[in-house]
């Protein structure tokens, strides 16, 4: 393990999701599918190498390839001081193939996420359909290794991204009793939290209400909900509930590039005061993703003595697009 810490580790913890601090300014004018597209800057953009019109918003071609990496911290506020640990991933995203699933094609996305532990590196698996109602994935769990169409490897079966981590026996040595307990209990709410965000992507929802425009259908979920302007809002499932909440168009620079996105915040009933997750998309795909949360450790009295947090920051680094 080579994780960099400021103070000595006492967890680790593994997370899919992606994020980054930079808004950009809010405009007006919706992020809905475009009819055309404009011209590409140097390093092929968005735009110009991005979907087709008809309503695609998200780029979907096969050979479409992503780069990211993030950052997980986790703090934890105790009477002796602030402990905290950082864990470095790289990810890589890879559209590669389809797969047929009760009759309709799903377009797959593979994700490699490679993490300071030397576990890694670990798999997942995600299958997309788009309309010009939306962006759905198929419940299907994201460890399950696809049977593609075209009978293809789905590429190397790795170990799946754990669930929870336990709270380790090196920070539990550092504590009494009571406070083990205390923060053990925190520990627990708090892995409970990242469980179900990372459990976004296996929800499934949608009662099979459609229009022509399309729209989600059973045994699916609601990723986008087109179009995308600001204040437009969707569910991803109803129960538990999450779903989602389009904060603001705007530009977003990220190592990557600077494009136009969209920010979405996405609410769940699992989240505390202080909560917070967003996600922001573009024509290029998902180019960041974020979340904040904490857990408060109290006494056998109820009284607050500490509290444990863990910040998510994932960041498009670089990315090639299959023109359509």
């Amino acid at each position: 393990m080579n994780a960099r810490e400021s103070i000595p580790s006492w967890f680790l913890v593994s997370s899919v999701l992606l994020a980054t601090a930079l808004t950009g300014c809010a405009r007006p004018t919706p992020n809905a599918p475009a009819s055309a597209r404009a011209s590409a800057h140097a390093n092929e953009s968005f735009l110009a190498a991005g979907p087709d019109a008809g309503g695609a918003y998200f780029p979907l071609q096969i050979g479409n390839r992503w780069h990211s990496e993030s950052d997980f911290r986790a703090t934890l506020t105790a009477p002796a001081g602030v402990l905290t640990v950082v864990i470095h991933a790289d990810i890589t995203r890879e559209i590669i193939g389809t797969e047929t699933i009760a009759g309709r094609t799903y377009v797959v996305e593979r994700s490699v996420t490679d993490e300071d532990d030397p576990s890694g590196p670990f798999n997942s698996w995600i299958r997309y359909r788009q309309d010009a109602a939306g962006l759905y994935e198929a419940d299907v769990d994201i460890s399950q290794p696809p049977v593609l169409d075209s009978g293809a490897s789905a590429g190397p079966i790795n170990a799946a991204l754990p669930e929870a981590r336990d709270l380790p026996a090196s920070f539990a040595e550092r504590m009494s009793a009571d406070q083990l307990d205390a923060y053990q209990a925190a520990w627990d709410v708090l892995q409970k939290r990242i469980v179900a965000i990372r459990s976004i992507h296996a929800l499934a929802s949608g009662d099979g209400a459609s229009t022509a425009r399309g729209g989600v259908l059973p045994g699916e979920l609601t990723r986008l909900g087109y179009p995308l302007r600001p204040g437009a809002t969707w569910v991803i499932r109803d129960d538990p509930f999450f779903g989602s909440i389009v904060e603001a168009n705007g530009n977003l620079e990220v190592p990557g590039g600077r494009f136009p996105s969209i920010r979405i915040r996405i609410p769940n009933e699992f989240m505390g005061p202080n909560d917070v997750v967003r996600v922001w998309f573009s024509r290029s795909g998902q180019l960041a993703f974020r979340y904040h949360l904490e857990s408060v450790a109290t006494d056998v009295d109820g009284n607050p003595i500490g509290t444990v947090s863990a910040d998510y920051d994932e960041t498009l680094r670089d990315f090639s697009l299959v023109r359509p």
